[in-house]
């Protein structure tokens, strides 16, 4: 179900191509961030991603240095994580 939302998020944020209104934009990162990017499935965690890439995609619009830093400092950490699962 969370999965299936976050995919319908992506595609509207990939058909607005950035041109909604800003609030819309600003609401989407927040559901991804505290919605997604740190949910216990997987899957999830994927769709989330593939949220933040469509944000990327279409330039960010409404989005501070603020937001990126913060699903930068994410990304990282969960790759952190990735390779350190996988070293031992």
């Amino acid at each position: 179900m969370r999965q299936d939302a976050l995919l319908l998020l992506e595609n509207a944020l990939e058909g607005s191509g950035g041109g909604g209104a800003a609030a819309a934009y600003q609401e989407a990162f927040r559901i991804i961030m505290r919605g997604g990017v740190s949910d216990k499935s997987f899957i999830v965690r994927v769709a989330a991603a593939r949220c933040l890439k469509a944000f990327a995609n279409i330039g960010g619009p409404a989005l501070g240095i603020v937001e990126f830093d913060s699903s930068m400092s994410y990304c990282v950490k969960v790759l952190f994580i990735y390779l350190f699962s996988h070293v031992y």
